[in-house]
């Protein structure tokens, strides 16, 4: 069960007589808990609402429990262009891998035999932003950003405690002119972050000597993954 913007409350004692007693919440879960003092699970207290409170700056994934607040605001209203792009883009990313977990755990809690209906419709309305990649691939394989869902593919497999989803995406690639004006179709996650996002004060590295110009990014054709 993820922390990060959990409800953490300490709870009465109970009818069986139990002291102690504290709760960590979120949309999916619950769990209730017993210190063995006061003083015990005053401190766990502390620990958990400290860790469910952590990572202002992204704001927590759990909207339903949490919502962004001022300080979160704050610092990203002080960032610069680039500090605010290369901010958006791991936010993306993050919010993509947390919305495929999601889904699986979303469908867990259906009937094993409606899990395949809901599956693609749950896949087909979800937001595929500018600049997202498979999370499943390594630095050094090469980047591919995901275009669009391929839904009606979705597979579903049922198991007693899980849902397990293979999910099909549509990738682009070749999207970076390097030198010379070619787009490089096999560059790999790495060097397209460093050359997307090394950048200061807006200055962009680029294989041209003197060229401070940022990259043209262009539609290139779809590849599938």
């Amino acid at each position: 069960m993820p922390l990060e913007g959990a409800e953490i409350k300490e709870l009465a004692p109970s009818e069986h007589g139990y002291k102690h007693m504290f709760s960590v919440s979120n949309r999916s879960f619950e769990f209730r808990m017993r210190a063995s003092s006061k003083e015990d699970m005053t401190k766990w207290l502390q620990i958990l609402t400290d860790e469910a409170e952590s990572r202002a700056v992204f704001g927590h994934m759990d909207a339903s429990v949490h919502k962004a607040h001022a300080e979160q605001d704050r610092v990203v209203s002080e960032m610069t262009p680039d500090q605010r792009e290369r901010y958006e883009f791991f936010r993306d990313e993050r919010q993509f891998v947390r919305r495929l977990t999601d889904i699986a755990e979303e469908l867990r809690f259906k009937e094993p035999a409606e899990r395949k209906k809901i599956a693609p419709t749950l896949m087909r309305h979800m937001e595929i932003k500018p600049c997202v990649y498979s999370p499943l691939c390594g630095s050094t394989e090469v980047w591919r950003r995901i275009h669009g869902v391929l839904y009606k593919d979705t597979r579903v497999f049922n198991t007693n405690e899980r849902c397990p989803v293979i999910m099909y995406f549509l990738g682009a690639r070749g999207e970076i002119e390097r030198k010379g004006g070619v787009r490089d179709a096999n560059l790999d996650v790495a060097e397209y972050m460093h050359l997307r996002f090394d950048k200061v004060d807006g200055v962009f590295e680029s294989d041209n000597e003197g060229d401070e110009n940022d990259p043209s990014e262009k539609d290139s054709d779809d590849d599938g993954d």
